[in-house]
């Protein structure tokens, strides 16, 4: 009858069901949700209106950054009389946990073993959320998302080495960025803790890319062994001008390295003449 009194136009009935649904799943991960107009259809009287699913909506969220990889969405205490009403909402997905302050909850866990499988919680709430209240299929073209479509570029093969295998999601080097910043943090302090040194050690401060955020690559921890992948051959016309190295010796692999900057505490002994100056940084 709904569908009657809007004349078999069904776009915003679809709204209607699907964007209390989004609002409620998503809650405190977004600022804003937006849905983008779409263009009334025609069709003569003596035709049957378009069916639902020729329909497509598209949303646009704007994401809390503080709250959007949170993997647990938290639900009321297990005694309340609102957990009936979550775990309906949730279906399945709607478990029991005890927390670590004593508490036992309705909660929803969702993948997120690293930062770029952590991008896809929101992705993983609509597509579930969809499909169990809006009978929208997860697979195929039911539900689309561009959040991740960077991934593909930043990914490397040594960042997907784990045990862990998964299609679906791809490491992006954040992981590796982390491990650069806490050796560097350890590096820092043992630094300004060396003693028997002509001037203390001030400051340590990283000059490269990476302590900014900011290396699109960062590079995996190196092992310490020789590279074993062979190498090709240089064309016969360039062999007489270059050197490379036989196939069956192994050599060292490319290890980039981070520079930083030492800064020393401040003296009005540091000589005058480069020579001396030298000498003085020599002895660190």
């Amino acid at each position: 009858a709904i569908l009657m009194d809007s004349g078999g136009w069904a776009w915003p009935l679809i709204l209607k069901r699907i964007m209390p649904v989004v609002r409620k799943g998503l809650q405190k991960r977004v600022n804003l949700i937006g849905q983008q107009s779409y263009k009334q259809q025609r069709w003569e009287v003596t035709d049957a209106p378009p069916l639902a699913h020729d329909y497509h909506v598209t949303l646009g969220i704007l994401y809390n950054p503080d709250e959007m990889f949170n993997c647990i969405t938290m639900g009321p205490p297990a005694d309340s009389d609102e957990a009936s009403e979550f775990r309906s909402f949730w279906g399945e997905r709607s478990e029991l946990r005890r927390f670590s302050d004593g508490t036992i909850n309705e909660a929803v866990l969702w993948t997120g073993r690293w930062e770029g499988e952590k991008r896809t919680i929101p992705q993983q709430i609509l597509k579930h959320l969809l499909c169990r209240h809006a009978n929208i299929p997860t697979e195929g073209n039911g539900v689309q998302t561009t959040q991740s479509l960077l991934d593909t570029v930043l990914s490397r093969e040594e960042y997907n080495t784990s045990k862990v295998t998964d299609t679906n999601t791809l490491r992006t080097g954040e992981e590796e960025t982390t491990n650069v910043m806490k050796s560097y943090i350890e590096l820092s302090r043992q630094l300004r803790q060396l003693k028997g040194l002509p001037l203390d050690i001030a400051t340590v401060q990283g000059a490269s890319s990476i302590f900014q955020h900011t290396e699109v690559y960062p590079p995996p921890p190196w092992s310490g062994k020789l590279s074993t992948k062979l190498r090709a051959t240089p064309p016969k016309y360039i062999q007489p001008q270059c050197f490379y190295p036989s196939c069956d010796v192994g050599t060292s692999s490319f290890v980039p390295c981070f520079e930083v900057v030492i800064q020393l505490e401040s003296s009005g002994k540091w000589p005058e003449k480069i020579p001396a100056i030298q000498n003085i940084v020599t002895s660190f």
